[in-house]
């Protein structure tokens, strides 16, 4: 019967050990890219809500509600999409609103109640609705690379 010297069972140890390392460094690579990609995504939302908000909006306005979403919005299928938008009370009428974001790439429409209709989901503002002169300006856009829906479930 053959007996084991004690530098073979150390060789046979550490080929025991070395796929552990490949198998943890999947293991994390994997973890950064799961938990990094849906911060990105609502990173690129929030980007839109800042564009709105740089932008000058008409006189005797105010900026009543921000909001930014990101994962699948509109349409069926896989796909990021980024929502972004800010609720504005003004005196002014809609045609002079939208005049005011003609040549900006935002989009503007009247609202009446807190559901927010360009998005397929239920989402809401938060601020009660009353009265006229409430308007939504937003921007939605759509991720080109399939590696920020692949890794987020929000896009799948």
């Amino acid at each position: 019967m053959p007996t084991n010297t004690k530098s073979e069972k150390n060789n046979m140890r550490t080929k025991k050990k070395k796929p552990f390392l490949p198998v943890v460094i999947t293991v994390c690579f994997y973890a950064v890219v799961v938990f990094t990609i849906p911060a990105v995504n609502d990173i690129r939302a929030n980007r839109i809500v800042h564009e709105l908000t740089e932008y000058h909006t008409p006189p005797n306005s105010k900026v009543v509600e921000m909001c930014a979403y990101s994962g699948k919005l509109i349409g069926n299928g896989d796909g990021m999409d980024y929502f972004g938008a800010i609720l504005i009370k003004c005196d002014a009428e809609f045609d002079e609103v939208k005049q005011n974001y003609a040549n900006s790439g935002f989009s503007v429409e009247k609202q009446e109640s807190r559901l927010i209709e360009q998005l397929d989901k239920k989402t809401y503002f938060k601020t009660n609705i009353t009265g006229g002169n409430y308007y939504i300006v937003y921007k939605l856009k759509w991720a080109e690379n399939p590696l920020f829906w692949v890794f987020d479930l929000r896009g799948a």
